[in-house]
């Protein structure tokens, strides 16, 4: 029985990633900024490409000079996914 679940969870998840990598794939090399490194894998898998952070370290709010540069990287690099 357990055998039998495994494998159908990894056919499911399987089918699943296929779906995700094609719906994904217009993104490819698409720059964003995140909100502090949570999307490691996300990014990663996907093929985004982070230019910044606007929390730089978690749990730290961002210095004013931080938001400035990141707003003038954010426009210099024409990014408008946050």
């Amino acid at each position: 029985y357990f055998d039998q679940r495994v494998a159908d969870f990894a056919k499911r998840l399987d089918d699943a990633s296929k779906r995700w990598q094609c719906a994904m794939a217009p993104y490819k090399g698409l720059k964003v900024v995140t909100y502090h490194r949570s999307f490691p894998n996300f990014t990663d898998r996907f093929g985004l490409d982070v230019i910044g952070y606007v929390e730089p370290r978690p749990g730290i709010p961002p210095s004013p000079s931080h938001t400035l540069e990141m707003i003038q990287e954010r426009k210099k690099q024409n990014v408008k996914i946050i």
